[in-house]
């Protein structure tokens, strides 16, 4: 079965829970013959290849949004 992740950071997990989740659950299916794709947003990821134990990572373009602090 072919398997898209979205809406992560990215992978390697370096922060929070669901990131985690995302790692360990799409490591597993790549375990059980899957192919998993984990979709990356631009920066966040620091891992040097697209293969991470198995699981395709790609990278897209993303805006970078940061709402200013209130003074």
């Amino acid at each position: 079965m072919r398997i898209a992740m979205i809406g992560i950071k990215a992978i390697p997990a370096r922060s929070g829970g669901f990131e985690t989740a995302v790692d360990e659950i799409s490591r597993g299916l790549v375990r059980l013959g899957h192919h998993v794709v984990v979709y990356n947003r631009s920066g966040m990821s620091e891992h040097p290849s697209s293969d991470y134990y198995g699981v395709e990572l790609r990278t897209l373009p993303t805006i970078s949004i940061r709402t200013p602090t209130p003074s």
